[in-house]
């Protein structure tokens, strides 16, 4: 039975071969997407498909959306096949939000970010619906809350736009991508501390056995001490009784 660790780096060698991937930095981002797909109630199978596909080539995957989770979140890959429009990103909404996307990892790599975002949904009774969510910008998929819809005033033209309820849903957006990245970062911290601690126990292990062959030398060259001595003596003996 193979690890989860050897079942990625599998993964990684086949693809490498074909010349899809570029570096072994995918094989790191293979097993963040496999875990966030595991987080939504993919099986296994599925999450690594998944994960090695949108890692490697996203924009030539499949359509995708998940079961929900016990929040009501439910990861989109695009989103527009299923008859959502992409309204903005929150940052581009609401001015006092002043960044690109929270950080989900502890060292703050480009591209490694959950960017909150506004996607509308078909509309009913004259009315825009908008749902929340936010985009990871590494598995390139999106994380929508479809158990709290934005739901706009009736509009008299189909241009108009409810600029508050917009706001509201970037708002709803941001902060679900900040919650969710500070998970990831808190996981991330943990998963480095767990390798650190592999490594050290790794290292500690060598020098142990480094140590184990250096008294075993020692012993050696000990003996081979002895053995000069004794033979020093016989010769001493034999001096003392025929010279």
């Amino acid at each position: 039975m193979k690890t989860k660790d050897e079942i990625f780096k599998l993964a990684y060698c086949r693809q490498r071969m074909k010349g899809t991937v570029t570096g072994e930095g995918d094989l790191d981002r293979i097993r963040r997407s496999y875990q966030f797909r595991r987080k939504n109630r993919h099986t296994v199978t599925s999450a690594l498909g998944l994960a090695l596909v949108s890692t490697i080539t996203p924009s030539y995957y499949e359509p995708d959306i998940g079961a929900p989770d016990d929040r009501g979140y439910r990861c989109v890959t695009k989103p527009g096949a299923f008859g959502l429009r992409f309204v903005n990103y929150s940052d581009e909404m609401v001015s006092w939000i002043r960044h690109k996307g929270w950080y989900t990892d502890t060292e703050g790599r480009d591209g490694e970010v959950y960017r909150g975002c506004v996607w509308q949904l078909p509309g009913k009774d004259k009315q825009a619906r908008y749902v929340a969510g936010y985009h990871d910008v590494a598995a390139d998929c999106y994380l929508l809350d479809f158990s709290n819809i934005f739901v706009a005033a009736p509009l008299r033209h189909p241009d108009d736009r409810d600029d508050d309820v917009l706001e509201e849903a970037a708002r709803a957006g941001d902060s679900e991508a900040e919650r969710d990245a500070e998970k990831c970062r808190d996981y991330d911290h943990q998963w480095q501390a767990a390798n650190r601690w592999q490594e050290l126990q790794d290292t500690l292990t060598g020098l142990s056995c480094e140590c184990i062959s250096a008294e075993d030398e020692r012993d050696r060259l000990r003996e081979e001490i002895r053995e000069i001595e004794r033979e020093f003596l016989d010769i001493a003996e034999f001096a003392r009784n025929n010279l």
